[in-house]
């Protein structure tokens, strides 16, 4: 079996996929998340703090140990929005890599959702579709029909800058609504004309809104990838959240207690964007950008 590797430096979380290839097939070996939050304080200069960065420096260090013992067919790490958009984002990606040990590539939105695309097509049986992935610092919305990517857009909004809009106890507050509102207007207008299929969801809220529905102690790959959600559904777990203090959400089975403060914007943007659309359900897709990468790495 030959072996790849993926890391992604995101704006939330820092995360490593490690697959092998054997007869065609693409198996998940080890899957690694480790929650750094580049992103946090962004509302307030767009710059990543040295206490963030040296947590995402540990974790590399920590997967670094990992990959050492495998013999890699190859490997690829790449940062997204947080890298991208902070004034001292080549600082902090220097500094990484040094740590680490490796070059971290700093992705253009346009390779974020090809790759992202290519990681949740590749796993999930669609034809055509609207892929909306929402991360930390930025959301990418793609559409996918006849087998290929039609078009693509990324918008800076995402679950780490909604959150951090807010003063304490919390989201909601009138500025993440707004923006909120701001960014699915901004979507609809880029994909107003295109046939959607299928409304795809990717990423940390995706899975934690798959985990809470089907309340799950702990992740489980082949339980969340795949899932459904109606509106009805959804509305129900913002209710329940919304109902809860943030120190009460412990309670909440399914729901990570890294993504207690993160999981209403996530919820709020994604109920937003399928009510501007039309949507009434949604996938849940356990794959994305590191699959992606694996993907392209095998040549697949």
């Amino acid at each position: 079996m030959k072996v790849f590797a993926s890391i992604d430096v995101g704006s939330n979380a820092v995360r490593m996929l490690i697959a092998g290839k054997e007869d065609g097939e693409i198996k998940r070996l080890r899957y690694e998340r480790r929650t750094t939050r580049l992103a946090k304080g962004f509302p307030e200069g767009n710059r990543i703090s040295r206490e963030n960065a040296e947590l995402t420096a540990k974790a590399l260090r920590e997967y670094m140990e990992v990959l050492s013992g495998f013999q890699l067919e190859g490997f690829r790490a790449v940062g997204t929005s947080a890298l991208r958009e902070a004034v001292n984002g080549r600082e902090i990606m220097e500094y990484l890599g040094r740590e680490a040990g490796f070059k971290i590539d700093v992705i253009c939105v346009e390779e974020e959702a090809r790759l992202s695309a290519k990681g949740v097509t590749g796993f999930l049986d669609i034809k055509t579709a609207m892929i909306l992935d929402i991360g930390g610092g930025s959301t990418e919305w793609i559409i996918w029909s006849g087998g290929k990517l039609v078009k693509s857009g990324s918008i800076p909004v995402g679950v780490v800058k909604l959150a951090g809009m807010c003063a304490p106890p919390g989201f909601p507050c009138p500025k993440a609504i707004a923006s909120i509102e701001d960014a699915s207007a901004r979507i609809i207008s880029k994909t107003g004309s295109y046939d959607k299929g299928a409304f795809v969801l990717t990423g940390g809220t995706a899975s934690t809104l798959a985990m809470v529905d089907l309340a799950l102690e702990s992740y489980n790959h082949g339980l969340v990838h795949g899932h459904r959600v109606n509106m009805d559904r959804l509305h129900e777990i913002y209710g329940m959240i919304d109902r809860t203090t943030p120190t009460e959400r412990d309670s909440i089975k399914g729901l990570p207690a890294d993504r207690a403060d993160l999981i209403m914007p996530g919820v709020r943007l994604t109920i937003n964007i399928m009510v501007a659309v039309g949507f009434r359900e949604l996938t849940v897709s356990g794959t994305g950008l590191p699959e992606g990468i694996i993907l392209e790495l095998t040549g697949a």
